[in-house]
């Protein structure tokens, strides 16, 4: 008899346990929290000398940046100053005929997307 009711409870708990759930959601969002980009301006206005420039870059997710043409503006390195902040320099030729011309940074964050027009 002791066999049959062990038996009972080894089925009963062999079904209680197909019929649990146990997979685990992981919550990751898709957006971040804190997303700035040069302090959200627009558009960034340099002169015609050669010089590196500075973005500064706040988000709390990892994130991609890259200029739209990057023919005249390249990008150099980024310097992280704690957790969630980091500097993106970027470097310009001189414009000797000093022709207006226009560049975009772009910055990605999840599903974020930051622009900054480089107008020189």
């Amino acid at each position: 008899m002791k066999r049959f009711f062990f038996l009972a409870a080894l089925i009963a708990a062999g079904a209680l346990l197909q019929a649990c759930d146990w997979t685990f959601q992981i919550y990751q969002p898709t957006s971040p929290s804190v997303f700035v980009v040069n302090q959200n301006t627009d558009k960034m206005e340099i002169g015609p000398e050669a010089l590196e420039h500075v973005v500064y870059i706040s988000s709390d997710m990892e994130w991609y940046a890259a200029m739209l043409e990057g023919t005249w503006c390249t990008l150099l390195e980024q310097s992280f100053f704690n957790e969630f902040t980091s500097s993106l320099r970027f470097k310009v030729q001189a414009n000797n005929s000093l022709e207006s011309r226009t560049d975009s940074l772009i910055v990605l964050s999840g599903n974020e997307t930051r622009k900054i027009a480089i107008i020189q």
